[in-house]
């Protein structure tokens, strides 16, 4: 009995520590977006000012207003690839992939050599099942940055809703290979899928729907394990 009230007491202590850290990091995006908007009267052209207090709002769901300091800060630097960054961010969000793709595509033409733009525009082209393009996009961006555990792992996954089966096991081996600590669950999921690949027939797999179900449900489980940090980027 004491054992249990030691225990119900810490997760009440726990519950409420989160509840400050959660109350602390919404005092810092406030503060934050109050410092922006001094920086942004004294100097109406401070692109940086635009986009952190644009990434701000991000942070806070409000997306228009978002969406406005990004617009705002194409017109001071039409070429900062990082507007439509976040422009594509938030018309992912808010389920716009035509438009998503056409900022993620803007932001590479930019800038072609920024990996998590790759990563960004390959997860729409998932979700609208265009897998071949994001097979294309994972993999640019595991040659941009080829420790990348969570890009392999989806790569392999749209290997292996593409019938590429040899290349979804290499592509697996790879994620397995680079997950650390932090990433430990991805190298997880592709040890499960190496395990199912090895013991099941390649027609069994591409003709049974709850295999496809699977993996598009993984797919979305490695997003939002640790989700990447997609839109923060500073020059």
């Amino acid at each position: 009995m004491v054992n249990n009230r030691i225990l119900i007491v810490l997760i009440f202590c726990l519950a409420f520590i989160g509840q400050l850290l959660v109350a602390h990091a919404q005092d810092n995006v406030e503060n934050a977006i109050i410092k922006y908007t001094n920086e942004l009267a004294s100097n109406p052209s401070n692109a940086d000012a635009y986009f952190e207090r644009g990434y701000c709002y991000y942070q806070k769901k409000n997306y228009n207003l978002a969406m406005q300091d990004y617009d705002q800060g194409l017109q001071v630097a039409p070429s900062d690839f990082r507007f439509y960054l976040g422009r594509g961010m938030i018309n992912s969000d808010n389920n716009q992939p035509t438009e998503a793709i056409a900022d993620y595509s803007q932001a590479i033409e930019l800038n072609p050599n920024v990996a998590i733009i790759y990563f960004a525009r390959g997860a729409v082209y998932h979700t609208t099942q265009q897998y071949n393009l994001a097979i294309s996009d994972f993999a640019k961006t595991t040659e941009l940055d080829n420790k990348d555990t969570l890009a392999y792992l989806l790569l392999g996954i749209d290997y292996e809703l593409s019938g590429n089966i040899q290349e979804a096991k290499d592509t697996y081996m790879k994620c397995i290979r680079t997950a650390k600590k932090d990433t430990r669950q991805y190298g997880n999921y592709a040890l499960r899928r190496m395990n199912d690949l090895n013991h099941d027939s390649i027609g069994e797999r591409m003709n049974n729907p709850k295999t496809r179900e699977f993996l598009t449900k993984m797919f979305s489980d490695a997003m939002t394990y640790t989700p990447p940090q997609v839109i923060y980027i500073r020059k």
